[in-house]
């Protein structure tokens, strides 16, 4: 029997706007540069994390806004794994339904993805799907597969990697 996955909920919420300015301030040191060992630490601490880091706040810098970032290391940290066939479907349409909608919430299901599908290709699937647009004989740009069409497509690649067919 399948479990159906809990929708995440973001951890503290209340911490929101503390965490934006924290990062913001350690985003600003950064930039100077100037140590921001403390702040990181107040960051962790203020998160109930422990494993983030100076780079981690340099590829915020480079990829996204302090909100996005601050909402996005709030999300649970408990990643389920082991998932079935049909938790997986429920992921893939967690990520179609959040690309543009929740930038924190689809980087928790993207790790949930990350950590359970067969394929290795993580993200490609959703993301970067010229190369399966092209074997399946489709235009890449009105190529939209179903949840279940990526599960398939992960399994299929799973599978062809383990030297089946």
């Amino acid at each position: 029997m399948t479990v159906p996955l809990p929708e995440p909920e973001m951890r503290h919420p209340e911490r929101l706007a503390e965490v934006i300015a924290l990062v913001t301030e350690i985003v600003d040191l950064l930039d100077v540069p100037a140590d921001a060992s403390v702040q990181i630490a107040r960051l962790n601490a203020l998160t109930d994390r422990d494993d983030l880091t100076e780079e981690d706040l340099v590829e915020l810098y480079a990829a996204e806004d302090g909100e996005d970032f601050a909402a996005r290391i709030l999300m649970p940290t408990n990643i389920p794994t082991g998932l079935d066939r049909a938790q997986l479907v429920h992921v893939a349409q967690r990520i179609i339904e959040e690309v543009a909608e929740d930038q924190a919430k689809l980087h928790y299901w993207l790790k949930v993805w990350h950590r359970n599908e067969p394929s290795g290709k993580s993200s490609d699937l959703f993301f970067w799907k010229q190369d399966w647009a092209e074997r399946v004989g489709e235009p890449l740009d009105t190529f939209e597969p179903t949840a279940e069409d990526i599960v398939k497509e992960a399994f299929r690649i799973a599978a062809e990697l383990k030297g089946g067919s």
